[in-house]
């Protein structure tokens, strides 16, 4: 019976150890940051452990407190996976509980089984570090996480339609991070086919502008050590945009710029006609309130100054609002010129010339080529049917056809609407000017008669622009045009009318 007792009461006994064991067992898998001041010591009795420290039961002591959530960032520990890494008693290491890692935590403490984790991942006593941070040098640049070095960027420059931008000016802006985040820039223009390379582009993300005459786009571009930034596999993405620029057209009845605004996708608006042609010697409809649009535009400096450009088809306007409002000319005129000078940019056709001669007579010289202020008839002297195999004079026009020459026509054939008769010709331009198109060109028998040819005039300018290096004003006069008599121009002619609009 004593033997049972004794027996009982040391089962009694054990069960009260093992209960005491358990409850400093789940005492350790508490969260870092909790505080677990009032703890059983190594011999049982209750006490308290000192400020700053932790009652260990596998120590069966009081030790140093681990910092609360110790967090070690991406790209920062001092680990082979140690992303997002937690460095606690039981440090976890992407999702999986590391009961076999070896942590450095305040006290060097080796964990559970003290065996080496298969990550090896070691957690920096007590330091946190942020976020992507490094220690700055020359081998890193400030905006990415790439290697200091050079690299390359191909691409292509485009309308927004994807026609090819030859000619165009390409930038790149950015920091040098081999050169102490010097700024730098880099440019270069667009060859025929559209396409560009810039070579020697120090690493990082840079700012890629594009810009041709009133038109540009910007974009960001990462450029890395050693390596081509290829962006012509997605050329479409690094096109200009269709409202970049804001364009107002005024119709006429013998050209249509529109069509090949169209063709490009650029956005513009019609701001008035010449009234349908309205003339008793053509018999057009008669579209006043097209015309009264025009006049009222002209007139308004400040409707003319929301926009870029302003193109000026060939037809009567000039003839009309001489004819019924000749009062309004010397405000018209003075307004063109204020808007070219803050920097906007004029188009004029063939007969539509006299909203760039007047405003500004000593850019172009047009026929007769007296000196005096040139008149509507004295310019209209161009002879048709006619072919010119006009020469190719600038070097952007050149690249983008890959010829040095290119024919011109001036067709004739009133009974079906075609109607070139008395085209204007230009005999001369100021130095400042750059001349593409120019060729051999045939007059009128005289300024009353033109059934038949008279004399050649060498070298005529047949496509000009000018540009104000002050106020980057631009204008641009062609005495052939996108006809609107419905015959189809050529590919060449497309092409250029094209490459003009992006001059402007």
């Amino acid at each position: 019976m004593k033997t049972y007792t004794r027996r009982f009461f040391g089962l009694l006994l054990a069960l009260f150890f093992l209960a005491g064991a358990q409850v400093a067992c789940s005492d350790d898998t508490m969260e870092n940051n909790e505080q677990t001041n009032n703890s059983t010591t190594a011999n049982g009795d209750s006490g308290q452990c000192a400020e700053g420290e932790r009652y260990n039961p596998i120590l069966a002591k009081c030790v140093a407190q681990n910092p609360a959530n110790m967090i070690s960032p991406p790209n920062n520990a001092n680990s082979n996976n140690g992303n997002n890494a937690t460095s606690g008693n039981n440090a976890t290491s992407n999702n999986a509980t590391s009961n076999n890692a070896t942590s450095n935590n305040a006290n060097n403490m080796t964990s559970v089984n003290n065996q080496t984790s298969g990550n090896n991942m070691t957690s920096p006593n007590n330091m946190t570090s942020p976020p992507n941070s490094s220690t700055p040098n020359s081998s890193t640049p400030n905006n990415t996480a790439e290697v200091c070095g050079l690299g390359v960027i191909k691409g292509r420059a485009c309308a927004p339609s994807g026609d090819i931008l030859a000619s165009a000016t390409i930038t790149v802006t950015g920091v040098d991070c081999a050169n102490n985040d010097a700024p730098f820039t880099q440019s270069v223009t667009t060859g025929g086919d559209g396409t560009y390379r810039l070579e020697n582009v120090p690493s990082g993300l840079h700012t890629v502008t594009i810009a041709s005459g009133s038109f540009s786009r910007d974009f960001q571009v990462l450029v890395r050590d050693q390596e081509e930034t290829d962006l012509t596999r997605q050329a479409s993405k690094y096109c200009l945009e269709a409202d970049s620029v804001q364009i107002a057209v005024l119709e006429g009845v013998f050209d249509d710029i529109e069509g090949i605004l169209d063709d490009l996708s650029l956005d513009y608006t019609v701001e008035g006609n010449d009234g349908g042609g309205v003339d008793p010697f053509f018999g057009f409809p008669n579209d006043q309130a097209g015309l009264d649009r025009s006049r009222n535009f002209l007139l308004n400096p400040m409707s003319m100054a929301q926009y870029d450009i302003i193109f000026i088809n060939c037809g009567l306007l000039w003839d009309l609002l001489k004819r019924d409002n000749p009062g309004d000319l010397d405000t018209i005129i003075n307004n063109l010129r204020t808007y070219y000078m803050n920097g906007g940019s004029i188009y004029a056709s063939d007969w539509a010339f006299m909203f760039i001669e007047q405003p500004f007579p000593n850019v172009l010289d047009f026929l007769p080529a007296s000196g005096a202020t040139d008149t509507e008839s004295g310019a209209r002297q161009g002879y048709a049917p006619q072919v010119i195999n006009a020469s190719v004079d600038s070097p952007e026009l050149q690249m983008l056809l890959g010829q040095n020459t290119v024919a011109i026509d001036f067709p004739q054939d009133p009974a079906n609407g075609v109607v070139n008769t008395q085209w204007v010709m230009v005999a001369g331009a100021d130095a400042a000017t750059t001349v593409h198109l120019s060729g051999a060109a045939q007059q009128c028998a005289s300024a009353d008669n033109c059934s038949s040819a008279g004399a050649t005039l060498q070298n005529s300018p047949l496509l000009i622009t000018y540009k104000n290096t002050v106020s980057d004003g631009s204008m641009a006069f062609t005495a052939f045009h996108n006809h609107a008599e419905g015959t189809p121009i050529s590919p060449e002619i497309s092409q250029i009318l094209k490459f003009l609009i992006f001059q402007l």
